[in-house]
C-alpha cells in the first residue's frame, strides 16, 4: 500500500478543522499536488469526482503517512462519518504530480454520491473557500 495521502479539502494545512491538526501531527508534509479530478462544494467540506476532461485537475497537499496505520483508519472514520449512506467518500488511488513534477501514487477520498454542476468549484482549489469561511468545524 502506498504510504501517500492527496488531501484537497478539511484536512488541508491551513484548515482550521481539528482533523486537519490531527493529520499534521501525524504524518509529515511532502508537498502540495494536483490529482485528476472534478471538485464541488458539499456545504461544509468538498468532494472531489473523477475528471470528465484533461484540464479537470484538483488542487491538494500530499503527506507521507508513515507506518501509522492507526492514521488512515482514524481518517477513515472521519471521512465515512461525513456523509452517511447512499452519499460516501471511498478511499482509492491517483496519480498525484507534486510542485516539482514528479509524479507520486496516493490515497485520496473519491466522493461517490450526486453533485450538481452548479456546485462545483472550477479553480478546483478549495483553498478559496476556506479563505472566506474563517473556521470549519
Amino acid at each position: 500500500m502506498t504510504r501517500h495521502l492527496f488531501v484537497y479539502g478539511t484536512l488541508r494545512r491551513m484548515s482550521q478543522h481539528p482533523m486537519a491538526r490531527f493529520l499534521a501531527e501525524r504524518a509529515s508534509f511532502v508537498s502540495e499536488g494536483t490529482v485528476p479530478g472534478k471538485l464541488y462544494n458539499l456545504g461544509r467540506f468538498p468532494g472531489m469526482t473523477e475528471p470528465a476532461a484533461l484540464a479537470d485537475r484538483v488542487v491538494g497537499d500530499v503527506f507521507h503517512l508513515g507506518d501509522g496505520d492507526d492514521t488512515i483508519e482514524e481518517l477513515d472514520r472521519y471521512e465515512g462519518a461525513e456523509s452517511p449512506l447512499p452519499s460516501f467518500f471511498e478511499r482509492g488511488l491517483a496519480d498525484v504530480t507534486l510542485g516539482d513534477g514528479r509524479v507520486v501514487r496516493a490515497l485520496v477520498y473519491w466522493f461517490r454520491g450526486t453533485v450538481a454542476e452548479t456546485q462545483r468549484i472550477e479553480s478546483g482549489d478549495y483553498r478559496q473557500m476556506l479563505a472566506i469561511t474563517p473556521k470549519l468545524s
